[in-house]
């Protein structure tokens, strides 16, 4: 009889034990990242509104640097864009990302991008679209 009793009592205490089991707190995860662009809606970027000092629109107009633009981000935001990177500009249509630099400018971060070819300022340079695929 004890026996009977104890097959009957002994599933129940299993259940309360395993219920009662203290569980570490699941281990803290990165915050979630943002989904993937899609490939049917590709980023744009914008050059930077600044006319003065070698720039127009944004796009440099220095003799030897005319593959040059530069727009701004929020630090501590990484360069959306890297060497090999595939643009679109408005006017000179597809260019490679050749090189990337940034440097602190005020609040923002400034990007630099050379591309593999000359950009037009008043037709790539600020306002208007430069398409990342």
């Amino acid at each position: 009889m004890k026996f009977l009793m104890l097959l009957t009592v002994l599933p129940t205490v299993a259940l309360l034990a395993a219920c009662g089991r203290s569980e570490p707190p699941p281990a803290k995860t990165s915050a979630p990242q943002p989904p993937a662009q899609s490939q049917s809606r590709p980023a744009v970027l914008v050059a930077n509104n600044f006319t003065g000092a070698e720039y127009r629109g944004g796009v440099s107009t220095k003799a030897g640097a005319n593959g040059l633009f530069y727009f701004l981000i929020d630090p501590p935001g990484p360069a959306p864009l890297r060497a090999g990177s595939k643009l679109v500009f408005a006017k000179s249509g597809p260019a490679s990302v050749v090189r990337v630099d940034s440097a602190p400018q005020g609040t923002k971060i400034a990007v630099f991008i050379q591309v593999d070819k000359p950009l037009d300022p008043d037709g790539d340079g600020y306002p208007h679209p430069i398409r990342v695929e």
